[in-house]
C-alpha cells in the first residue's frame, strides 16, 4: 500500500481554515458541497480524518492536503471503489486521464473487471494511435458511453512541427470510425490560434471536425503553458511578449477565454473556437450561414449561438449541465437541498456522534 495525496489551496490562513473545518466537513458528508479536487479519494480522506493543513507559499493561504491509502499498482482497492459507488449514488463515471488508452491490454482487463463490478456508463480520453478494434469492443462491452479524442489541428504539418503529434490525417479518421462503429459516442477537440497558424490551417481543422461527424466537439484557444515547446515557439515568433508572459505567470486567461497572443488572426481563431461545436452539428443546408459568420469574424454572435445551442451541440454533457443548473437554481430559490442516497445515513451518523459527545 502507498499513500496518494491531493492538494487544495485555500485563500485563508491555517487558523481560519481550521476554525471552519468542522462546518466544511459536515457539508461534504451530507452531500451539500463538492470538493474542489472533485475526487472520491478526497472524500474518503475526509471521512478517515486524513487531512493536514500547512501554510502555503506567499503567506495568508493554506495548503489542505488529503491523504488516502492506495494499492501501489491498482490505486484504491476494488472494495473501496464499489463502496463509493453505492455510498455516493454515482450514476456516471468520468476518467480524465490523457494516457488512459496507452496500454490497450490493461484497458481491456480494466473493462472486464469494470463490467462485472460497476457497469455504469463512463467517459474517457483516447489517443488516436491507440484506438484499436479490440480496445473499442472491450470498452463498448463495459458500457463506455463516450470517448474524448483530441485531433488538435487538421493540418498535419502543424501537428508534426509544433504539437509532436506526427500521425497522418487518415489515422485520425480511422480511429474516429472505429469508435463510432462500435456504437460509442465520440467527442473530438481542437485548438485554434496556435503560434504561426494561418487561416488556411484553421479551416483545415474545421473541415476535419466536420468530416468526422462527432457526437459532440470542443474547440479551444491556444494557451501558452510554461516550459512547453509551444510556449517557447510563441515567444520566439513574437506572438507572446513580456506582457503576455506576465499574464501567464499570474494565471490570467486560459484556453476557454480570449487569446493572449499577439496573433494576426486572433479574431478568426476566437470565432472558430466558439462556432466549431455548432458547425459540426449544423445541417448542410444551414452551413453557408455559419460560414458567413466565420468569414466576417462575428465572434460575439458565434458566442451567443454557442450558448443557445448547448443542448444540441453537447447532447449529454450539455443537458446534464442544464439539469444541474436548474437543480442549483431551485435550491437557491427554495432553500431546500437534496443529499444523494447514502449521504443521509452519513449525516445521521455524524449527528449521533455529536449528540454522544455533548452528553
Amino acid at each position: 500500500m502507498s499513500t496518494v495525496r491531493r492538494h487544495i489551496e485555500v485563500d485563508a490562513p491555517p487558523s481560519v481554515a481550521l476554525a471552519t473545518w468542522s462546518y466544511f466537513v459536515r457539508w461534504i458528508l451530507t452531500g451539500h458541497q463538492r470538493l474542489a479536487c472533485d475526487e472520491l479519494a478526497c472524500v474518503d480522506a475526509v471521512r478517515a480524518g486524513l487531512v493536514a493543513f500547512e501554510p502555503a507559499a506567499g503567506g495568508g493561504r493554506t495548503d489542505v492536503i488529503f491523504s488516502i491509502d492506495c494499492d501501489e499498482e491498482n490505486g484504491p482497492s476494488r472494495a473501496v471503489l464499489e463502496q463509493n459507488v453505492a455510498r455516493y449514488d454515482i450514476r456516471f463515471v468520468s476518467v480524465h486521464d490523457d494516457n488512459f488508452t496507452t496500454s490497450p491490454q490493461w484497458v481491456e482487463e480494466f473493462c472486464e473487471e469494470y463490467r462485472k463490478r460497476i457497469n455504469l456508463p463512463w467517459y474517457c480520453f483516447g489517443y488516436p494511435t491507440t484506438i484499436k478494434p479490440g480496445l473499442v469492443k472491450a470498452m463498448k462491452s463495459a458500457n463506455c458511453h463516450t470517448v474524448f479524442m483530441g485531433v488538435d489541428s487538421g493540418d498535419p504539418g502543424l501537428r508534426r512541427s509544433l504539437m509532436e503529434r506526427p500521425m497522418e490525417d487518415e489515422l485520425i479518421y480511422e480511429a474516429a470510425r472505429r469508435i463510432q462503429d462500435a456504437g460509442i459516442g465520440l467527442q473530438v477537440s481542437c485548438i485554434y490560434g496556435n503560434p504561426g497558424e494561418t487561416p488556411e490551417q484553421m479551416f483545415k481543422t474545421l473541415e476535419m471536425v466536420d468530416r468526422i461527424r462527432p457526437t459532440q466537439s470542443s474547440a479551444y484557444i491556444f494557451y501558452p503553458f510554461p516550459r512547453t515547446k509551444m510556449y517557447t515557439a510563441a515567444v520566439e515568433m513574437g506572438y507572446l511578449d513580456a506582457e503576455g508572459e506576465e499574464k501567464v505567470r499570474e494565471g490570467i486567461s486560459g484556453y476557454h477565454h480570449e487569446s493572449i497572443l499577439k496573433h494576426p488572426h486572433k479574431e478568426l481563431a476566437e470565432t472558430l473556437a466558439k462556432i466549431t461545436p455548432v458547425y459540426a452539428r449544423t445541417p448542410e443546408v444551414l452551413k453557408p450561414a455559419v460560414r458567413w459568420i466565420i468569414r466576417n469574424r462575428m465572434k460575439r454572435l458565434a458566442l451567443m449561438i454557442y450558448v443557445i445551442m448547448i443542448p444540441i451541440t453537447f447532447p449529454f454533457l450539455g443537458m446534464e449541465g442544464i439539469r444541474s443548473t436548474l437543480r442549483m437554481a431551485w435550491t437557491a430559490v427554495t432553500g431546500k437541498r437534496h443529499a444523494p442516497r447514502g449521504a443521509h445515513a452519513i449525516a445521521r451518523e455524524a449527528e449521533a456522534e455529536e449528540a454522544a459527545r455533548a452528553a
